[in-house]
Protein backbone atom coordinates (compact mmCIF):
# COMPACT_ATOMS: atom_id res chain seq x y z
CA UNK A 1 0.00 0.00 0.00
CA UNK A 2 2.66 2.35 0.78
CA UNK A 3 4.31 1.71 -2.77
CA UNK A 4 1.19 2.74 -4.10
CA UNK A 5 0.45 5.88 -1.81
CA UNK A 6 3.99 7.06 -3.30
CA UNK A 7 3.59 6.87 -6.41
CA UNK A 8 1.04 8.29 -6.31
CA UNK A 9 1.80 11.82 -5.21
CA UNK A 10 3.38 13.08 -8.61
CA UNK A 11 0.39 12.05 -10.20
CA UNK A 12 -1.77 14.30 -7.33
CA UNK A 13 0.41 16.85 -6.72
CA UNK A 14 0.45 18.12 -9.99
CA UNK A 15 -2.65 19.56 -10.14
CA UNK A 16 -1.83 21.92 -7.51
CA UNK A 17 -0.51 24.92 -9.04
CA UNK A 18 -2.86 24.76 -11.57
CA UNK A 19 -5.90 24.45 -10.04
CA UNK A 20 -4.71 28.29 -9.54
CA UNK A 21 -3.59 28.57 -12.52
CA UNK A 22 -0.43 30.22 -14.30
CA UNK A 23 -2.05 31.61 -16.90
CA UNK A 24 -4.07 35.08 -15.55
CA UNK A 25 -6.29 36.05 -18.19
CA UNK A 26 -7.68 39.29 -15.94
CA UNK A 27 -6.12 42.02 -17.38
CA UNK A 28 -8.50 44.64 -16.71
CA UNK A 29 -12.09 45.11 -14.99
CA UNK A 30 -13.42 45.06 -18.46
CA UNK A 31 -11.73 41.87 -19.42
CA UNK A 32 -12.60 40.38 -16.55
CA UNK A 33 -16.01 41.26 -16.36
CA UNK A 34 -16.29 40.50 -20.07
CA UNK A 35 -14.27 37.03 -19.54
CA UNK A 36 -11.15 37.99 -22.22
CA UNK A 37 -14.06 36.86 -25.28
CA UNK A 38 -14.26 40.85 -25.94
CA UNK A 39 -11.08 40.94 -28.12
CA UNK A 40 -13.09 41.32 -31.28
CA UNK A 41 -14.57 44.68 -29.83
CA UNK A 42 -12.84 47.30 -28.46
CA UNK A 43 -15.05 49.03 -25.48
CA UNK A 44 -11.43 50.67 -24.41
CA UNK A 45 -7.50 50.58 -24.42
CA UNK A 46 -7.49 47.21 -22.98
CA UNK A 47 -8.25 45.09 -25.52
CA UNK A 48 -4.64 45.19 -26.47
CA UNK A 49 -4.38 42.38 -23.90
CA UNK A 50 -6.72 40.46 -26.08
CA UNK A 51 -6.26 41.07 -29.46
CA UNK A 52 -3.88 44.16 -29.88
CA UNK A 53 -5.14 44.85 -34.19
CA UNK A 54 -8.85 45.93 -32.87
CA UNK A 55 -7.49 49.43 -31.27
CA UNK A 56 -8.11 50.19 -34.54
CA UNK A 57 -11.84 50.93 -33.59
CA UNK A 58 -10.46 53.21 -31.04
CA UNK A 59 -10.92 56.44 -33.07
CA UNK A 60 -9.47 58.48 -30.21
CA UNK A 61 -6.79 58.19 -28.04
CA UNK A 62 -7.66 56.27 -24.62
CA UNK A 63 -6.17 55.70 -21.31
CA UNK A 64 -7.17 52.51 -19.28
CA UNK A 65 -5.97 51.67 -16.03
CA UNK A 66 -7.50 48.95 -13.83
CA UNK A 67 -7.17 47.10 -10.29
CA UNK A 68 -7.69 44.03 -9.22
CA UNK A 69 -7.36 42.47 -5.67
CA UNK A 70 -7.09 38.72 -6.18
CA UNK A 71 -7.72 35.73 -4.29
CA UNK A 72 -7.57 32.17 -3.91
CA UNK A 73 -8.37 29.68 -1.07
CA UNK A 74 -6.72 26.09 -0.91
CA UNK A 75 -8.28 23.69 1.14
CA UNK A 76 -6.43 20.31 1.52
CA UNK A 77 -7.01 16.87 3.35
CA UNK A 78 -3.78 14.79 2.90
CA UNK A 79 -4.16 11.45 5.60
CA UNK A 80 -6.99 13.07 8.18
CA UNK A 81 -4.51 15.87 8.28
CA UNK A 82 -6.69 18.99 7.41
CA UNK A 83 -4.83 22.32 6.39
CA UNK A 84 -5.76 25.70 4.91
CA UNK A 85 -4.34 28.39 2.80
CA UNK A 86 -5.65 31.52 1.54
CA UNK A 87 -3.84 33.72 -0.55
CA UNK A 88 -4.40 37.83 -1.95
CA UNK A 89 -2.57 39.80 -3.73
CA UNK A 90 -3.49 43.40 -5.54
CA UNK A 91 -2.53 43.16 -9.62
CA UNK A 92 -2.56 46.46 -11.27
CA UNK A 93 -2.70 47.04 -15.31
CA UNK A 94 -2.44 49.63 -17.59
CA UNK A 95 -3.02 50.79 -21.57
CA UNK A 96 -3.22 53.17 -24.06
CA UNK A 97 -4.21 53.31 -27.36
CA UNK A 98 -3.66 56.66 -30.13
CA UNK A 99 -4.67 56.87 -33.48
CA UNK A 100 -0.88 58.08 -35.28
CA UNK A 101 -2.92 58.81 -39.05
CA UNK A 102 -6.06 57.53 -40.60
CA UNK A 103 -4.00 54.25 -41.32
CA UNK A 104 -1.62 53.56 -38.27
CA UNK A 105 -2.31 53.08 -34.46
CA UNK A 106 -0.28 52.60 -31.67
CA UNK A 107 -0.74 51.02 -28.46
CA UNK A 108 1.26 50.29 -25.01
CA UNK A 109 0.14 47.61 -22.00
CA UNK A 110 1.57 47.28 -18.42
CA UNK A 111 -0.17 44.29 -17.50
CA UNK A 112 0.34 40.40 -16.00
CA UNK A 113 -0.55 37.16 -17.63
CA UNK A 114 1.44 34.70 -15.82
CA UNK A 115 0.93 34.73 -11.68
CA UNK A 116 1.06 32.09 -9.14
CA UNK A 117 1.22 32.18 -5.83
CA UNK A 118 0.46 28.97 -3.87
CA UNK A 119 1.63 26.71 -0.93
CA UNK A 120 1.53 23.04 -0.58
CA UNK A 121 1.71 20.99 2.99
CA UNK A 122 4.55 18.74 4.68
CA UNK A 123 3.64 15.59 4.17
CA UNK A 124 4.48 12.50 6.17
CA UNK A 125 5.54 12.23 9.88
CA UNK A 126 6.68 15.57 11.33
CA UNK A 127 9.86 14.03 12.52
CA UNK A 128 10.74 12.76 9.26
CA UNK A 129 8.30 14.08 6.36
CA UNK A 130 8.43 12.92 2.50
CA UNK A 131 8.24 16.45 1.70
CA UNK A 132 8.64 19.23 3.28
CA UNK A 133 6.33 22.47 3.07
CA UNK A 134 6.68 24.65 0.31
CA UNK A 135 5.49 27.72 -1.01
CA UNK A 136 6.21 28.75 -4.67
CA UNK A 137 5.28 32.33 -6.07
CA UNK A 138 6.46 33.32 -9.86
CA UNK A 139 5.07 36.24 -11.33
CA UNK A 140 5.81 38.00 -14.82
CA UNK A 141 4.72 41.45 -15.38
CA UNK A 142 4.62 42.48 -19.49
CA UNK A 143 5.19 45.54 -21.43
CA UNK A 144 3.86 45.37 -24.26
CA UNK A 145 3.96 48.08 -27.09
CA UNK A 146 2.21 47.59 -30.44
CA UNK A 147 1.67 48.85 -33.94
CA UNK A 148 -1.39 48.37 -35.96
CA UNK A 149 -2.80 49.28 -39.72
CA UNK A 150 -5.76 49.27 -41.16
CA UNK A 151 -6.86 48.90 -44.64
CA UNK A 152 -10.40 49.14 -45.46
CA UNK A 153 -12.42 46.52 -42.76
CA UNK A 154 -9.03 44.50 -41.92
CA UNK A 155 -6.35 45.59 -39.09
CA UNK A 156 -3.53 44.22 -38.70
CA UNK A 157 -0.94 44.59 -35.83
CA UNK A 158 2.32 43.15 -34.28
CA UNK A 159 3.22 43.62 -30.76
CA UNK A 160 7.20 43.21 -28.93
CA UNK A 161 6.78 41.96 -25.15
CA UNK A 162 9.40 42.57 -22.66
CA UNK A 163 9.11 40.66 -19.95
CA UNK A 164 10.22 40.94 -16.33
CA UNK A 165 9.92 38.20 -13.76
CA UNK A 166 10.00 37.82 -10.34
CA UNK A 167 10.16 34.36 -8.75
CA UNK A 168 9.99 33.10 -4.80
CA UNK A 169 10.50 29.60 -3.04
CA UNK A 170 10.23 28.97 0.07
CA UNK A 171 10.62 25.67 2.36
CA UNK A 172 10.22 24.79 6.12
CA UNK A 173 12.22 21.84 6.46
CA UNK A 174 12.45 19.51 9.91
CA UNK A 175 14.73 17.11 10.65
CA UNK A 176 14.06 15.25 13.87
CA UNK A 177 12.37 18.10 15.57
CA UNK A 178 14.51 20.78 14.37
CA UNK A 179 13.25 23.48 12.03
CA UNK A 180 15.16 25.18 8.79
CA UNK A 181 13.55 27.73 6.57
CA UNK A 182 15.00 28.43 3.35
CA UNK A 183 14.36 31.25 1.20
CA UNK A 184 15.00 31.83 -2.86
CA UNK A 185 14.63 35.02 -4.68
CA UNK A 186 15.31 36.57 -7.99
CA UNK A 187 14.46 38.17 -11.17
CA UNK A 188 15.28 37.98 -14.72
CA UNK A 189 13.84 39.30 -18.22
CA UNK A 190 13.19 38.20 -21.51
CA UNK A 191 11.23 38.71 -24.46
CA UNK A 192 8.18 37.51 -27.04
CA UNK A 193 5.65 38.96 -29.29
CA UNK A 194 2.28 38.34 -30.69
CA UNK A 195 0.99 39.26 -34.19
CA UNK A 196 -2.80 39.80 -34.89
CA UNK A 197 -5.34 40.22 -37.14
CA UNK A 198 -9.07 42.12 -36.81
CA UNK A 199 -11.69 41.55 -39.45
CA UNK A 200 -14.88 43.96 -39.24
CA UNK A 201 -16.85 43.20 -42.18
CA UNK A 202 -20.06 44.66 -40.99
CA UNK A 203 -21.21 47.37 -38.13
CA UNK A 204 -22.77 44.49 -36.00
CA UNK A 205 -20.47 41.77 -36.74
CA UNK A 206 -16.67 41.64 -35.86
CA UNK A 207 -13.84 38.63 -35.69
CA UNK A 208 -10.41 38.73 -34.34
CA UNK A 209 -6.97 36.57 -33.91
CA UNK A 210 -4.14 36.48 -31.78
CA UNK A 211 -1.22 34.30 -31.78
CA UNK A 212 1.37 34.76 -28.89
CA UNK A 213 4.61 33.29 -29.21
CA UNK A 214 6.59 31.14 -26.55
CA UNK A 215 9.74 32.75 -24.81
CA UNK A 216 12.51 31.14 -23.08
CA UNK A 217 14.81 32.47 -20.22
CA UNK A 218 15.67 32.76 -17.08
CA UNK A 219 18.90 33.23 -14.90
CA UNK A 220 21.09 29.88 -12.82
CA UNK A 221 18.14 29.88 -10.28
CA UNK A 222 14.76 29.80 -11.77
CA UNK A 223 13.86 29.22 -16.01
CA UNK A 224 10.84 30.32 -17.72
CA UNK A 225 9.90 28.29 -20.59
CA UNK A 226 6.44 29.92 -21.75
CA UNK A 227 4.08 28.62 -24.15
CA UNK A 228 2.65 30.02 -27.05
CA UNK A 229 -0.83 30.74 -26.82
CA UNK A 230 -3.55 30.53 -30.13
CA UNK A 231 -6.76 32.62 -29.69
CA UNK A 232 -9.79 33.69 -31.90
CA UNK A 233 -12.58 36.42 -31.20
CA UNK A 234 -16.01 37.01 -32.49
CA UNK A 235 -18.41 39.39 -31.24
CA UNK A 236 -22.20 40.13 -32.77
CA UNK A 237 -24.51 43.20 -31.65
CA UNK A 238 -27.98 41.81 -32.54
CA UNK A 239 -29.24 45.14 -31.66
CA UNK A 240 -27.56 48.12 -30.99
CA UNK A 241 -27.33 47.90 -27.49
CA UNK A 242 -26.60 44.75 -27.15
CA UNK A 243 -23.45 43.02 -27.92
CA UNK A 244 -22.48 39.00 -27.54
CA UNK A 245 -18.76 37.86 -27.80
CA UNK A 246 -17.06 34.35 -27.77
CA UNK A 247 -13.83 33.43 -27.88
CA UNK A 248 -11.88 29.90 -28.34
CA UNK A 249 -7.95 29.28 -27.46
CA UNK A 250 -5.27 26.55 -26.96
CA UNK A 251 -2.39 27.26 -25.17
CA UNK A 252 0.88 24.58 -25.57
CA UNK A 253 1.43 24.03 -21.66
CA UNK A 254 2.41 20.30 -22.66
CA UNK A 255 6.62 20.38 -21.36
CA UNK A 256 5.71 23.82 -20.55
CA UNK A 257 6.55 25.55 -17.10
CA UNK A 258 8.65 27.24 -14.67
CA UNK A 259 12.06 25.31 -13.52
CA UNK A 260 13.70 25.75 -10.35
CA UNK A 261 17.12 24.93 -10.00
CA UNK A 262 16.99 24.91 -5.69
CA UNK A 263 13.73 22.59 -6.47
CA UNK A 264 13.59 19.10 -7.95
CA UNK A 265 9.42 19.74 -7.77
CA UNK A 266 9.00 16.12 -7.08
CA UNK A 267 5.52 16.98 -7.39
CA UNK A 268 4.98 18.39 -10.97
CA UNK A 269 3.82 21.67 -9.53
CA UNK A 270 5.44 23.79 -12.60
CA UNK A 271 5.23 22.05 -15.99
CA UNK A 272 2.14 21.51 -17.72
CA UNK A 273 1.33 17.67 -18.90
CA UNK A 274 -1.20 18.58 -21.73
CA UNK A 275 -2.27 21.62 -23.69
CA UNK A 276 -5.21 23.37 -22.48
CA UNK A 277 -8.46 25.15 -24.54
CA UNK A 278 -10.11 27.77 -23.24
CA UNK A 279 -13.62 28.56 -24.15
CA UNK A 280 -15.59 32.22 -23.31
CA UNK A 281 -18.80 33.59 -23.64
CA UNK A 282 -20.16 37.17 -22.55
CA UNK A 283 -22.78 39.63 -23.29
CA UNK A 284 -23.22 43.43 -22.80
CA UNK A 285 -26.23 45.81 -22.58
CA UNK A 286 -26.29 49.40 -23.03
CA UNK A 287 -29.17 51.15 -20.58
CA UNK A 288 -28.37 54.70 -21.02
CA UNK A 289 -25.17 55.31 -19.50
CA UNK A 290 -24.87 52.47 -18.07
CA UNK A 291 -23.20 49.01 -19.79
CA UNK A 292 -24.49 45.83 -18.06
CA UNK A 293 -22.18 42.98 -18.62
CA UNK A 294 -21.80 39.06 -17.66
CA UNK A 295 -19.38 36.50 -18.71
CA UNK A 296 -18.63 32.35 -18.34
CA UNK A 297 -15.22 30.88 -19.07
CA UNK A 298 -14.03 27.19 -18.61
CA UNK A 299 -10.50 26.02 -18.52
CA UNK A 300 -8.77 22.75 -19.28
CA UNK A 301 -6.57 21.98 -16.20
CA UNK A 302 -3.13 20.85 -17.69
CA UNK A 303 -2.22 18.06 -14.95
CA UNK A 304 -1.91 14.46 -15.47
CA UNK A 305 -5.67 14.51 -13.97
CA UNK A 306 -7.22 16.78 -15.93
CA UNK A 307 -10.70 18.29 -15.73
CA UNK A 308 -11.92 22.20 -16.29
CA UNK A 309 -12.13 25.50 -13.78
CA UNK A 310 -15.19 27.22 -14.30
CA UNK A 311 -15.34 31.19 -13.80
CA UNK A 312 -18.52 33.19 -13.56
CA UNK A 313 -18.09 37.29 -13.84
CA UNK A 314 -20.53 40.11 -13.88
CA UNK A 315 -19.88 43.75 -14.00
CA UNK A 316 -21.39 47.05 -14.86
CA UNK A 317 -19.47 50.40 -16.29
CA UNK A 318 -21.12 53.91 -15.81
CA UNK A 319 -20.40 57.33 -18.05
CA UNK A 320 -20.23 60.30 -16.47
CA UNK A 321 -19.22 62.32 -19.60
CA UNK A 322 -17.89 62.30 -22.36
CA UNK A 323 -14.62 62.05 -21.30
CA UNK A 324 -14.91 59.43 -18.03
CA UNK A 325 -15.96 56.03 -17.42
CA UNK A 326 -15.90 53.59 -14.59
CA UNK A 327 -15.81 50.05 -14.46
CA UNK A 328 -16.37 47.66 -11.71
CA UNK A 329 -16.05 43.85 -12.12
CA UNK A 330 -16.86 40.41 -10.02
CA UNK A 331 -15.29 37.25 -10.23
CA UNK A 332 -16.16 33.74 -8.58
CA UNK A 333 -13.87 30.50 -9.69
CA UNK A 334 -14.63 27.25 -9.19
CA UNK A 335 -11.42 24.98 -9.75
CA UNK A 336 -11.30 21.01 -10.42
CA UNK A 337 -11.56 19.16 -7.05
CA UNK A 338 -8.58 16.69 -7.09
CA UNK A 339 -9.29 13.48 -4.87
CA UNK A 340 -7.85 10.29 -4.61
CA UNK A 341 -9.60 7.19 -2.83
CA UNK A 342 -8.33 3.79 -1.89
CA UNK A 343 -11.47 1.67 -1.47
CA UNK A 344 -13.72 3.24 0.27
CA UNK A 345 -11.17 5.79 2.19
CA UNK A 346 -10.31 8.74 1.21
CA UNK A 347 -6.46 9.87 1.22
CA UNK A 348 -5.98 13.07 -0.31
CA UNK A 349 -8.31 15.57 -1.30
CA UNK A 350 -7.83 19.37 -2.36
CA UNK A 351 -10.53 21.90 -2.99
CA UNK A 352 -9.82 25.91 -4.28
CA UNK A 353 -11.51 28.49 -4.79
CA UNK A 354 -10.86 31.74 -5.96
CA UNK A 355 -12.40 35.50 -6.18
CA UNK A 356 -11.50 38.72 -8.16
CA UNK A 357 -12.94 42.46 -7.29
CA UNK A 358 -11.63 45.04 -10.17
CA UNK A 359 -12.01 48.68 -10.39
CA UNK A 360 -11.13 49.92 -13.73
CA UNK A 361 -11.07 53.94 -15.50
CA UNK A 362 -11.25 55.11 -18.67
CA UNK A 363 -10.87 58.28 -20.36
CA UNK A 364 -11.01 59.48 -23.62
CA UNK A 365 -9.50 62.46 -24.99
CA UNK A 366 -11.82 64.53 -27.34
Amino acid sequence: MSRQIISFFPLFFSSSLFATGLSFSESSATNTALASANGAIALDASVLALAPSSITQLEVKNITAAMTQYSVTSDYEIFGKVSQYEKKHPIPSFFISSPLSHNFYAGFGLYSRIAADISVPEIGPSFLPLFYETRVSPIVLSAVPTLAYRWGTLSIAASAEYMHAEYELEQNRRHFGHDKHSRWKGRDNGWSGALSLTWKPRSDLSFAVKHQYGSDFGDKQANFDLPSQTSFYFSWLPTEVWTINVSVSETMWDGKGIHYSEYNDPFGLLVGERNSKRVAISSSYQWGDWLFMAGYSEDEVIDSLGGKDKRYRLGMSYKFNDNWLVTGAWLQEHYEPKEYNMGATQLVSVKNDGMAISIGVNYKFR
